[in-house]
């Protein structure tokens, strides 16, 4: 394990955003979640591939045509 995973934290992160103590929380998801708070889980993604790039583009080009028609598929709370 890692340094910053022996002092990182998710589960106590996540219970400070629904407490609300924490403005807000990002992290890359390992599946679907629920939490509670403003927290946004975004999908898993090897940075500074030619494809992983290409599906980040295409992924925020679909949530924003999506939210502009009010619609939000990616939102997870």
């Amino acid at each position: 394990m890692s340094v910053v995973h022996d002092i990182y934290d998710h589960t106590l992160l996540l219970d400070r955003a629904a407490r609300g103590d924490l403005l807000g929380y990002g992290f890359e998801q390992n599946g679907v979640t629920s939490p509670a708070g403003n927290v946004w889980g975004g999908p898993q993604m090897a940075w500074f591939t030619e494809e992983s790039v290409a599906r980040n583009t295409q992924g925020w080009v679909s949530a924003i045509v999506a939210a502009g028609a009010g619609l939000f598929p990616t939102q997870i709370n």
